[in-house]
């Protein structure tokens, strides 16, 4: 799963990382982070205050490799788990589902045998929304080596869906493919690489709660390397709601996605007046079976006339 070597692998070797140069206010002392940790830090040579940019933790290369990480990693998933006719492609276009090449799909679960990245509704099974980033501050040393200065909380550059406009634009998306019919049956799920802002698990577990999210990830097990205080806050296994998961093992990545894949979802969302939607619950057979019922109460609820 991500962790500080998985970073520090691609910081050594991509010169795409923006490094921030902080620079004393009242001597020429100056070095580079990755990012600026937030908590109060003086001039080591004169005592003096510091100031820095403050450099972005995602650019298309960071994308491209985190993108790569979690492709593999939920490929491993899907043939550990048995589905040979499936597989993981990146950059998945379906115009049914809104999904264009200017905004495609991250990453999705579909069927084997489709040559390119066009794909039909049907042959999608599940769509992943990647804000995966780098989440540690990182600082050089002396000898031309790296090592973490705060980990994903403790700098002032926010990464992966610690960001919170990075949450709400998943979100936002979720809501557009949400939008088309032809969707209702496809988990939509975001992977991240840290926890979520305490403050935005609500906003998370409303959205999963209200089906245009099926979960939010995270594939760092072990996030707390410098400050491992408050673990259960900063490194929460799931929020409250359980719109937010922790994934801590290839073996729990492989159950979550055999669950997703083994029992059929149904997205339902839609405004009723209450009289309405009592008539179509009464005017169900409610003798035949569980998944008769739900699917007949399914196509009922989208065949009326929403106002």
């Amino acid at each position: 799963m991500w962790n500080p070597e998985k970073e520090r692998e691609f910081i050594k070797n991509t010169d795409a990382v923006v490094w921030a140069t902080i620079s004393c206010m009242d001597c020429d002392f100056r070095y580079e982070a990755l990012f600026k940790k937030t908590k109060p830090r003086r001039c080591l040579e004169c005592g003096g205050k510091l100031s820095s940019t403050t450099p972005q933790g995602r650019n298309s290369p960071v994308s491209i490799f985190t993108e790569k990480f979690a492709s593999e990693i939920f490929e491993g998933a899907l043939k550990k788990a048995g589905y040979d006719d499936l597989e993981v492609k990146r950059n998945v276009v379906c115009d049914e589902l809104d999904l264009t090449s200017r905004s495609a799909a991250d990453m999705a679960v579909v069927k084997k045998g489709v040559k390119g990245r066009v794909y039909e509704a049907s042959q999608i099974e599940i769509v992943f929304e990647v804000k995966m980033s780098l989440i540690w501050n990182w600082e050089p040393k002396k000898d031309g080596d790296i090592q973490i200065e705060a980990d994903y909380d403790n700098h002032k550059g926010r990464g992966s869906i610690y960001r919170t406009d990075s949450i709400l634009k998943a979100i936002g998306k979720g809501a557009i493919f949400r939008s088309h019919f032809q969707s209702n049956d496809i988990p939509y799920i975001v992977v991240g690489n840290s926890p979520p802002p305490k403050s935005y698990l609500d906003k998370i577990d409303g959205s999963v709660r209200a089906g245009i999210v099926q979960r939010f990830l995270s594939l760092t097990p072990e996030p707390l390397v410098i400050d491992k205080s408050d673990p259960k806050e900063r490194n929460p296994k799931e929020s409250k709601g359980e719109g937010f998961l922790r994934i801590d093992s290839k073996d729990e990545l492989k159950d979550f996605i055999d669950d997703l894949l083994d029992d059929e979802r149904i997205f339902i969302g839609s405004m009723l007046k209450k009289t309405k939607l009592g008539k179509i619950i009464k005017s169900l057979d409610l003798d035949k079976e569980y998944s008769e019922i739900g699917e007949a109460f399914f196509k009922r609820l989208y065949d009326v006339e929403v106002v």
